[in-house]
């Protein structure tokens, strides 16, 4: 779910990998919705809801299938108690999360059913056009969703197979992978993207089988890159706890 997340929202690759192949993808919709004008607030705040009901979605199964798990971690078992989180704690949790996540999920609603944010958010004013134009033939928003949608979901695959492949093969390297997969880290999304765009579109790798610029197989592998880090240490704390003997 976390990687999913992350390659659906990822606005370097949408900006300049994808975007220069002539694939749209939800981030940059999102910003050229924004950004042209006349700005089309309602039809950002449809799409940035979309793509919160998309990680739900995701995250949903895996809570579900994550209740059921039970592990043993050393071989003495202690029995734990439950402490009670304190009123005080309950408050400052409810605030935290009314804040950071309320606020703004209630903002996208009501930017995503208002004709117009200047005449007010009264319910003569609501309108679901917004959400209309994302399944409107033509429109770019609903292939563009579609197509986070499906390389999500291949990314979220594919980096958990190679993430526990990784993690699990030790192999003498694992040092030096962990280690290239600490400096992916720290590279900007968008830099990334160029760094592809320079690469595969060079004049030296015409008509071998590395020029995949402007093809999906290149979205995926820039997908790859950023989001195995992140699924090789998850991996790694789960691997860490079995015995291999």
């Amino acid at each position: 779910a976390i990687i999913f997340a992350e390659a659906i929202s990822d606005f370097g690759v949408a900006s300049t990998l994808a975007a220069s192949a002539h694939y749209m993808l939800v981030p940059y919709t999102i910003y050229a919705a924004l950004s042209n004008l006349p700005v089309n607030f309602a039809g950002a705040a449809g799409e940035s809801l979309l793509l919160i009901v998309l990680a739900l979605i995701i995250q949903v199964p895996q809570t579900l299938m994550s209740r059921g798990a039970q592990n043993v971690i050393t071989g003495q078992r202690r029995q734990w108690r439950q402490r009670r989180v304190s009123f005080p704690a309950t408050i400052m949790l409810a605030l935290y999360f009314l804040i950071a996540l309320g606020v703004p999920t209630v903002s996208f609603v009501l930017l995503a059913l208002v004709r117009n944010p200047s005449l007010g958010f009264g319910p003569s004013h609501w309108t679901f056009s917004s959400f209309a134009q994302l399944l409107t033939a033509g429109a770019y928003a609903g292939p563009a969703m579609v197509r986070s949608y499906i390389l999500s979901i291949a990314t979220a695959l594919l980096t958990t197979a190679l993430g526990l492949w990784v993690m699990w093969s030790g192999s003498r390297l694992s040092a030096l992978y962990d280690m290239l997969l600490t400096a992916t880290i720290a590279v900007p999304g968008i830099v990334l993207a160029a760094a592809y765009v320079f690469a595969w579109n060079a004049p030296w790798v015409q008509g071998t089988p590395l020029a995949l610029y402007g093809t999906y197989g290149a979205l995926v592998l820039v997908y790859l890159a950023g989001g195995l880090p992140y699924s090789a240490r998850l991996a790694r704390v789960g691997l860490s706890q079995v015995d291999r003997g």
